[in-house]
C-alpha cells in the first residue's frame, strides 16, 4: 500500500457497508457513505436492524475463505468482551455480549457427515463440547455447545456510525437512482456529494448495497431470504438453536435492551413485508420449550414486536470483485461487496479487509492516479 490517501465512497449503510467504511478509515483513507437507509430507519429492505445477529456460522466445510472471515469476527468480538472485562450476559459498549450457545439437530444433514465432533469450526470455539446422545432431548439426533456472541443490532449499528464520525468519515442519507444501473448511480453520486460540500475527488466506490443490489447493479442473482422473528421481553440465559433441515428455531438474547429474538423463517424469494399471524404463532409455540425462563405468569411470552426483514441472498454466494465502470461522469473503479445473505454481521470484518485488499491490489497493479 502506498502512502497516498484515497477517498472511498461506500454505497450502503448496513453492517457490511459500515464496517467497510470503518476499515478504510482505520487505514488512513477518507470515506463517505451514501445510503438510502441509515441506523434508526425501520424499513424492511434495510436488513441489518432486523437481523438476529449472533455468531453462528453459515459457512460450509468447503467455504474456506468464508470460514476465515467467520473466525476473524469471533475473535474480534471476544477480544472486545475480554478487554471490557464483561461476564457472560453483560453487554459491551458496542452491544456485543458473550453467551453460551446450545445447538441441536433434529435430523441428519450434510453438516454432520463426519460427526459433530468434526464440525469445521469445532477447534476454534471456546468451551466446545459434543452433547452425548444420552443427554439429547427427544427428537434430536446430535447436539453441541460452545461459547458464542450475541449482538444487539441497534446498539452495534450506532456504534459503527459513532466510529465513522470519530474517524472523520461522512454519512450522506440519500437514495441513488436504479433506472440507469450502477453507472447511473455512480454518476448521480458524483453530482450529489458537492451538495454536501464534499468536493474531494473520488478514488473508488464500494458497492455494499445489500438487497438493493438486485436493482442497483442490476444483479439477477440477488434475491430476498425473508425472515420473520418475534422480539420478546427479557434476556434468555443462553443462545439456543434447533436445526431442522433448512429451517431453524432459535433464541437470541439481547442483553443491552432486556429482550430476546425468537425465530424464525428463511423464505427464499418471498417479498411479503407483512408479518404472518400463523408464522408468529408457530414461532412462539416452537420456542416455548426452548426458552421457558422468558414465559410470564400466564405461561406466555411478553411480545414487544413482530419483525420482517429481507436477508440479501445471492446465488453463488457473496460477490467481492473489482470492476471499472464507464459513466457519463467518467470511468470509476468499483469494488462490489454484497450478497452476504444472513451472515452479514459475522462476515463483516473479513469482507471489509478483503475489499480493502482488492482495491489496493487493483490500484497497485494499474498504477492509476487514485492509488491507495
Amino acid at each position: 500500500m502506498t502512502a497516498s490517501k484515497a477517498h472511498i465512497v461506500v454505497i450502503g449503510a448496513g453492517v457490511v457497508g459500515l464496517q467497510t467504511a470503518v476499515t478504510f478509515l482505520e487505514h488512513g483513507h477518507a470515506v463517505t457513505v451514501i445510503a438510502k437507509h441509515v441506523p434508526g430507519d425501520k424499513s424492511s429492505e434495510y436488513t441489518s436492524p432486523w437481523a438476529g445477529a449472533q455468531w453462528r456460522t453459515h459457512s460450509t466445510a468447503k467455504d474456506f475463505e468464508l470460514q476465515k472471515w467467520d473466525i476473524a469476527s469471533y475473535e474480534r468480538w471476544f477480544q472486545t468482551v475480554e478487554q471490557e472485562k464483561k461476564e457472560p450476559g453483560q453487554p459491551t459498549k458496542s452491544g456485543v455480549a458473550k453467551f453460551h450457545n446450545v445447538m441441536y439437530w433434529a435430523e441428519e444433514d450434510e453438516e454432520l457427515a463426519n460427526g459433530p465432533e468434526n464440525l469445521w469450526y469445532a477447534p476454534h470455539m471456546r468451551s466446545f463440547e459434543v452433547i452425548p446422545r444420552s443427554s439429547l432431548p427427544k427428537g434430536a439426533v446430535a447436539g453441541v455447545k460452545y461459547d458464542s456472541i450475541s449482538i444487539d443490532t441497534t446498539v452495534y449499528l450506532h456504534h459503527l456510525v459513532d466510529r465513522i464520525t470519530e474517524l472523520k468519515g461522512r454519512i450522506v442519507k440519500a437514495e441513488l437512482p436504479t433506472a440507469g444501473g450502477i453507472a447511473g448511480a455512480l454518476a448521480a453520486a458524483t453530482r450529489l456529494l458537492p451538495v454536501y460540500s464534499i468536493n474531494t475527488p473520488i478514488s473508488a466506490f464500494v458497492n455494499s448495497s445489500g438487497i438493493l443490489a438486485k436493482d442497483l447493479v442490476p444483479d439477477p442473482a440477488v434475491h430476498p431470504i425473508r425472515g420473520q422473528t418475534v422480539l420478546v421481553r427479557g434476556v434468555a440465559t443462553q443462545l439456543r438453536a434447533i436445526i431442522r433441515g433448512k429451517g431453524v428455531t432459535y433464541v437470541i438474547p439481547r442483553a443491552a435492551s432486556n429482550s430476546t429474538i425468537l425465530g424464525g423463517t428463511k423464505q427464499v424469494g418471498d417479498w411479503n413485508q407483512n408479518p404472518d399471524d400463523t408464522t408468529t404463532k408457530w414461532i412462539l409455540e416452537s420456542c416455548r420449550d426452548v426458552a421457558p425462563e422468558l414465559l410470564n405468569e400466564k405461561g406466555e411470552f411478553d411480545v414487544l414486536s413482530v419483525n420482517v426483514g429481507f436477508r440479501p441472498g445471492r446465488t453463488g454466494g457473496p460477490r467481492l470483485e473489482v470492476e471499472e465502470i464507464q459513466t457519463e461522469a467518467g470511468k470509476f473503479v468499483v469494488c462490489h461487496e454484497y450478497g452476504h445473505a444472513g451472515a452479514g454481521y459475522q462476515l463483516s470484518f473479513g469482507s471489509a479487509e478483503k475489499t480493502l485488499g482488492l482495491l489496493t491490489e487493483h490500484f497497485q497493479r494499474h498504477a492509476t492516479r487514485a492509488k491507495l
